[in-house]
């Protein structure tokens, strides 16, 4: 036997008897029988190996016989003396006398072997052997050359199907027709049943099956929900701990596998599978897994394959996904527009419900939803389940119970999961929630219908599936509330007036009036959305505001700096906003503190005291939990009327909308100056060019003269401690930050301005003081007091660096404001201003390590006369300074002191004596005028 032993790959054997012909198949049975003919054998063979990705190949031939056979290999053996003897034997062939194996070797690995077999005592010679290796190196390079064309191939498919799968995006609007799509191209690819994309919810921590996962095709498959802290007890599942560590995996035995999850293994009938991570930009988005190789089991072949391809699909299904979000979000504003239309068109209140329940099951596509009408302390509920829109009976609500309850009670969204029935919490439910828990629901959610800060409603949503509603979810079933709110409010309306018009036939003139009112909601309402989708600038909004409700309209920022003014008639003045320190008196504190708590309208007396001579109704504008700002109206003209009250609640939403888009665009520009300026102070750009483009681009002209000033807030961390609330530390800080930058601008419009957290910086056109001839301690002095007036409890101090005509000066001006506001911050100022140029020999100190120590060194010499001062109250300390400062000159010290000379002689002499010391040393002099500044420094005079 040649080369027989225990090194040979495996192969795998059985007869069955195959006609397919490929390349190899074709070259099989020639070599075969080419070794017949050269070599005078019995019996010839060439053995392929299969253990890649196709099925191993026996080609056998005798002597005699025209044509060879092929039998597949499926059962394991060694090519050694045993294993040759077994394969003779599995074809049928006991007659070997002698058999000669000849290894078909490419690169360093057998492929194949090239048996011959000899009867009746036949042997094969040294001749003989030399042409079987010759015929194996020719079985090596055909083998070879199958093996190059099938990786060929293999990369050919791969790049179409990736070419494939690229190109679906822009050809497919429909996100779950995308996806089919894409699922059946890897399908395709690997060879396998059924694949799936799971991605990531953030907000719920979760992996979600996507529809048309696994082939299905119902939107129940968006039922599968894998949570990634997984279930107490249960695997997280393969998919799950895939994503987590962001390395794939495949498993050709899914029923032993103990990190997959069995349940899923089950009921979705998986043999095997291949997972893989989709990652975006070191973020990962999902993963993708494929079950069931339709032939054999996973390769490393499927596993490289699909992992190469992995980070191309997450692009497209990240693509893919935000064009669906982008979608969804135009579909849910086109249909919420579409519905407030729909709505307004109607006048009866059944009609509005059932129309609400409708359009809500259409957006949610809950198990269960429903509206209630609160009157009387009873709710009115009318719920849809999909099949039907049914009524429930009226219900009382329970004052500390129940979901109801505790949305109209705090004015606010509510979601809650429900407690198992034999739950001691079922306690705290009401009967509507008792009857969801019945039907089987797990999550609910109640959102209030409010009309000028009253819940006159609630729009409810269950699930039997546990899942929490999402703040999407939320935001979108609040934005329908307030225009159900108001459109039932608008039916409210009408149906009082119209029962007045029943009893009250004869003021006709009266129900023309009331439906003159009903025709100017429906105004309202179609105006203000039109403000909504057209994004008009405050002034423009206030000014349709004012032509809704005839009377003058004033709009302020939540810092009651005025937005915007508009009046009825045009021969009216502008109306003026409420002096900003009212708004710092006990009666305007606490209305304030009102507006900004309840979030509902307030009415404000007139104020002759303060020039107000009409009455005000001020309501606030907020986001969420925020107020941004305040509307309000002044009774001029007329007494402002219920529908007057909704047109400025409607108004505030649009105002808040306009305001947030302004807050965002501002926070960017922000961001950009910010950025530039940093950029600028820290030298981080690779040319000067390059620097004064950006500034250029932001509107800065570099080639002006500038100044820096930083203003820092005094024991900042002591007022954060003393304000607690974030909210209350961030509104503090916008406050300063608006106050600081209106009166730069105004003073200077060319200068740049930054803000970091407590610090706020300044580059000041110098320009502006040569023609103003306002000096840069005009101007902190000028805001330092501006502050103090309008922030209580905060004082700022200020450093001053020296003018900058060029870049690098300004950089300069910049350290030299630091350094000076650092000097004095380090010795324990507060509330001040200093300039570079003051801080003199203070710098030394700045560098000073130890300040007791400098304290130590000033005492020593000159704490005698400070003992003396203080026991005597004598005058010894100033008469020294006045000495020292005046070049030791008696005559001047005597005139600055107001002293007669012999006076300033006689205390001279006694700081002598006192002090051990000849003032006519001049070292002496010295030291003292050193020990004298450190003591000003360090105790701040």
């Amino acid at each position: 036997m040649l080369g027989a032993d225990n090194n040979h790959p495996e192969f795998q054997l059985n007869c069955r008897r195959d006609d397919s012909g490929t390349e190899l198949d074709t070259f099989g049975p020639r070599l075969v029988a080419l070794v017949i003919k050269t070599i005078g054998a019995d019996y010839a063979a060439l053995v392929v190996d299969g253990s890649k990705d196709e099925q191993g190949r026996v080609h056998l031939i005798r002597a005699g016989d025209l044509e060879s056979e092929t039998v597949d290999l499926a059962s394991s053996f060694k090519l050694t003396v045993e294993g040759t003897s077994v394969l003779w034997r599995s074809l049928g062939i006991t007659d070997i006398s002698d058999s000669v194996e000849v290894a078909v070797v490419n690169g360093e690995k057998i492929t194949a072997y090239l048996l011959v077999g000899f009867t009746e005592n036949g042997r094969c010679g040294e001749r003989e052997r030399s042409v079987l290796g010759v015929l194996a190196e020719n079985a090596a390079l055909q083998i070879a050359k199958r093996q190059l064309k099938a990786e060929l191939t293999e990369a050919n498919h791969y790049l179409t199907t990736l070419e494939e799968i690229s190109g679906l995006l822009p050809m497919s609007s429909d996100f779950e027709f995308f996806l089919g799509q894409v699922i059946n191209a890897l399908n395709d690819l690997i060879g396998v049943e059924s694949g799936g994309v799971l991605l990531y919810d953030a907000e719920r921590q979760e992996l979600v099956l996507q529809n048309p996962s696994f082939g299905n095709v119902n939107s129940d498959v968006n039922l599968y929900h894998l949570s990634l802290a997984g279930k107490p007890g249960t695997s997280r599942g393969t998919a799950v701990e895939v994503f987590l560590s962001g390395q794939p995996q495949f498993c050709n035995d899914a029923t032993a596998d103990p990190n997959a999850n069995q349940e899923y293994i089950t009921m979705l009938g998986i043999r095997n599978f291949l997972s893989i991570p989709l990652i975006v930009d070191n973020t990962k988005i999902g993963v993708l897994h494929l079950n069931n190789k339709k032939a054999g089991d996973f390769t490393e072949r499927d596993f490289r394959l699909l992992n190469m391809m992995a980070s191309q699909i997450a692009i497209v299904i990240k693509n893919a996904d935000l064009f669906r979000e982008i979608r969804r979000q135009e579909s849910e504003t086109t249909a919420l527009y579409k519905t407030g239309v729909e709505l307004a068109a109607l006048l009866d209140q059944e009609a509005i419900v059932k129309l609400t329940v409708t359009k809500v099951w259409e957006l949610l596509r809950c198990d269960l939803v429903g509206v209630g009408i609160a009157v009387n302390g009873e709710v009115s509920i009318t719920v849809k389940d999909g099949t039907e829109v049914r009524s429930l009976p009226q219900m009382r609500i329970e004052s500390g119970r129940g979901l109801t309850w505790v949305a109209l009670d705090n004015i606010a969204p509510v979601q809650t999961i429900y407690p198992e029935l034999n739950s001691h919490l079922v306690e705290g439910l009401d009967d509507l929630d008792l009857i969801a828990r019945l039907e089987g629901m797990q999550t609910a959610m109640a959102i209030p219908m409010i009309i000028t800060g009253k819940g006159i409603g609630l729009i409810y949503t269950w699930r039997r599936n546990g899942l929490k509603f999402t703040e999407m979810e939320i935001n979108l079933l609040q934005r329908l509330a307030q225009h159900v709110a108001a459109v039932l409010e608008s039916a409210n309306l009408y149906y009082r007036e119209r029962e007045n018009v029943v009893k009250l036939k004869e003021l006709n003139n009266l129900s023309e009036l009331r439906q003159a009112h009903l025709r100017r909601m429906v105004e309202i309402h179609n105006q203000l959305s039109i403000m909504v989708l057209q994004g008009n600038g405050y002034q423009r909004i206030a000014e349709t505001l004012t032509t809704l409700v005839e009377n003058p309209v004033v709009v302020e920022d939540v810092n009651f700096n005025l937005l915007a003014s508009a009046t009825y008639l045009a021969d009216l003045s502008l109306p003026a906003a409420l002096p900003r320190e009212y708004w710092a008196t006990e009666d305007g504190s606490r209305i304030l503190e009102n507006l900004n708590k309840q979030r509902t309208l307030v009415r404000l007396p007139a104020q002759p005291d303060l020039g107000v001579n009409s009455q005000r109704l001020i309501v606030p504008i907020s986001a969420g939990l925020e107020v941004l700002g305040y509307v309000t109206v002044l009774e001029d003209q007329r007494k402002l009327e219920e529908l007057d009250l909704v047109a400025m609640q409607h108004a505030t939403t649009v105002f808040a909308l306009e305001m947030m888009k302004e807050k965002i665009a501002g926070e960017v520009e922000a961001r950009l100056r910010g950025d530039f300026l940093d950029d600028l102070l820290q030298g981080n750009y690779k040319t000067e060019k390059e620097i004064v483009n950006r500034a250029s681009f932001l509107g800065y002209d570099l080639a002006r003269t500038y100044q820096a000033i930083i203003f820092d807030i005094d024991d900042f961390s002591l007022l954060a401690k003393k304000l607690g609330d974030e909210g209350k530390i961030a509104r503090t800080k916008r406050l300063l930050a608006e106050l600081v930058a209106r009166r730069v601008k105004e003073r200077s419009p060319q200068s740049i301005i930054t803000f970091k957290s407590d610090t706020i910086v300044i580059l000041a056109d110098a320009a502006v003081y040569s023609q103003n001839s306002l000096l840069p301690t005009e101007l902190t002095a000028h805001i330092r007091r501006l502050v103090e007036e309008n922030i209580e409890g905060i004082t700022i101090s200020a450093g001053v660096g020296r003018l900058a005509g060029n870049i690098a000066a300004i950089r300069e001006s910049y350290r030299e404001a630091k350094l000076a506001l650092e000097v004095f911050k380090k010795a324990g100022r507060r509330d001040f201003q200093v300039s570079f140029d003051e801080v003199g020999i203070y710098r030394l100190f700045f560098q000073s390590v130890d300040n007791q120590e400098l304290v130590s060194f000033a005492r020593q010499l000159v704490g005698p006369l400070m003992e003396y001062d203080r026991k005597k109250a004598g005058l010894l300390i100033t008469t020294l300074k006045s000495y020292l400062s005046n070049g030791c000159n008696l005559s001047n010290t005597a005139k600055a002191t107001f002293l007669h000379i012999n006076t300033v002689i006689y205390r001279l002499k006694k700081i002598e004596e006192i002090l051990g010391i000849s003032l006519d040393d001049t070292e002496i002099r010295l030291n003292l005028q050193v020990a004298l500044k450190v003591l000003e420094f360090i105790q701040g005079n």
